[in-house]
């Protein structure tokens, strides 16, 4: 938005754009040649903004030039925005429905809290998909009782935030695996040019663990 400048907000906190995609020694080739902000903003949604209405210490991005900033946002881009995948356990061990006839005395009451984490890499920061799955165990037999899951984002700390939009999970009815899954928005405030916007991009994320 025309008008608004950094100094209109002296509580947000500058972070050098142009520093993290020259440290990052981007190639010239991943921009469009001669690119206006404009262009970039159909390109890749961005949203106008006023960066006075940030609350303090909001993070935001502030690029010298809009070539600078056509480097961070193919960047970004390019980086896979869902992953799904399958993870199996270290030393897998046959899940026997033997287990659950044993009577109840029997069986050792042996209780493991297994994390497990998936994690998408944008380029600049990292979203993360997080699971404590607990599993029961008795001799060979093995089956998952239940599971926490949440998604959290990691790396650089110039994301404004990530808005989480779902989280589930869904254990198989032999107890032998259970999908995770999560998704959301990781949004940035980014400065260029005298004006503000805000780019957002959507991340999924799923994986199946299997004793």
């Amino acid at each position: 938005m025309e008008g608004s400048s950094l100094q209109d907000n002296p509580g947000i906190v500058v972070q050098d754009g142009s520093a993290l995609v020259n440290d990052a020694n981007i190639s010239d080739d991943v921009v469009t040649d001669n690119a206006t902000l404009d262009d970039l903003s159909t390109e890749y949604n961005l949203k106008d903004i006023n960066i006075s209405e940030y609350p303090e210490g909001t993070p935001v991005l502030k690029f010298d030039s809009v070539e600078d900033l056509n480097k961070f946002l193919a960047t970004e881009d390019a980086a896979p925005k869902t992953i799904e995948t399958t993870i199996n356990n270290t030393e897998p061990l046959p899940v026997s429905k033997l287990g659950l006839s044993q009577p109840l005395a029997l069986r050792s009451s042996n209780y493991t809290t297994v994390r497990k984490t998936k994690t998408v890499n944008t380029g600049f920061a990292n979203v993360n998909l997080k699971a404590d799955i607990r599993v029961y165990s008795s001799g060979s037999f093995r089956e998952i009782k239940s599971c926490h899951e949440w998604t959290d984002h990691t790396g650089f700390a110039f994301s404004l935030d990530w808005d989480e939009k779902y989280n589930w999970h869904k254990i198989s009815k032999d107890h032998s695996s259970v999908t995770v899954a999560g998704g959301g928005v990781l949004n940035y405030v980014i400065f260029v040019s005298g004006i503000g916007k805000m780019y957002s991009r959507s991340i999924d994320i799923k994986f199946t663990y299997k004793l």
